[in-house]
């Protein structure tokens, strides 16, 4: 239950790392 906890709040890191790099792409090609 512990270790399915942490790999659940990684990934949520995870997609706000990639939301974060995807909207630095968007504003650099823009």
């Amino acid at each position: 239950m512990k270790k399915q906890k942490k790999g659940k709040k990684t990934k949520c890191i995870y997609n706000i790392y990639n939301f974060k790099n995807n909207k630095m792409v968007y504003f650099k090609t823009k």
